[in-house]
């Protein structure tokens, strides 16, 4: 049976995983591929001073701010607002399909698609006016550059920041349906949230979704076009699209291990 076919060839890919979710353009081995990752996290690391990355540290690992931001952000993740976002979402992830179908091929699928979609969607949720997505975009690619220096990747960061605040301060007299806007609100009843933890939050949220998102668009499409090509059996039997993006979201993941810190022994 198919589904058989197809589950046998999951499986033996989730032993490959790793590798095919960190390879890069121009890397062929295997130790080249976890060099490379090993490097990004530390440069990642290092685009921050000492206390910036106490602050992040407990910011992502650690009781009270942790909860407390947390629970802030996932307040803002409301089912109206991701209902209202459906259609923008529709149009955002349309057009550069129609474009990519109308290229001459073969096309580049993760240039095309997969990394500006996640980016626009983004600004979308943030609030970013469609004046502004030009230089949203351009700072959104400087700061997940992987070709930029430390001095390079430190301005972009800065830049996006000082937009940031700029953006909160646009949002504060006119607010939106946006999470900026709804974040604003928030401080009404959390006086401690700054407008500089609005935007690290936002600028979290943009580096947090654009990789994961982009990198699981690429290697959900190649699981779909390699043999047994479930693209096939989608195609002739479209019921399943819906159980099949599910369980690619569950599958496809570029998360394939973690680490989480405790303030004291277990």
């Amino acid at each position: 049976m198919d589904w058989q076919r197809h589950y046998a060839y999951l499986t033996q890919l989730l032993a490959e995983g790793a590798r095919l979710s960190a390879i890069k353009p121009g890397m062929t081995r295997h130790d080249e591929v976890i060099g490379r990752w090993l490097d990004t996290q530390r440069r990642d690391w290092n685009r921050l001073n000492d206390e910036q990355q106490t602050r992040l540290g407990d910011l992502l690992t650690s009781p009270p701010e942790h909860t407390r931001l947390r629970r802030l952000v996932a307040g803002q993740f409301t089912a109206r607002r991701m209902k209202l976002l459906a259609g923008r979402i529709q149009a955002i992830v349309d057009e550069p399909l129609d474009a990519l179908a109308a290229a001459p091929q073969p096309a580049d699928l993760m240039k095309a698609v997969a990394l500006p979609v996640p980016s626009l969607v983004i600004s979308e949720l943030l609030g970013v006016p469609f004046t502004d997505r030009d230089q949203y975009q351009r700072l959104t690619a400087e700061l997940l550059s992987l070709d930029r220096t430390r001095e390079q990747l430190l301005a972009a960061k800065a830049e996006m920041k000082t937009y940031l605040l700029h953006l909160i301060g646009l949002r504060r007299p006119a607010p939106g349906d946006d999470l900026i806007s709804g974040l604003l609100q928030a401080q009404d009843t959390d006086p401690a949230l700054s407008d500089d933890e609005i935007a690290a939050l936002a600028q979290l949220i943009l580096i947090a979704g654009h990789e994961t998102t982009a990198n699981v668009i690429g290697l959900a499409t190649l699981l779909m076009l390699r043999p047994p090509r479930l693209w096939d059996t989608v195609c002739r039997q479209p019921e399943l699209v819906d159980g099949v993006v599910e369980e690619t979201l569950r599958y496809a993941t570029v998360l394939h291990s973690g680490s989480c810190a405790s303030p004291a022994n277990l």
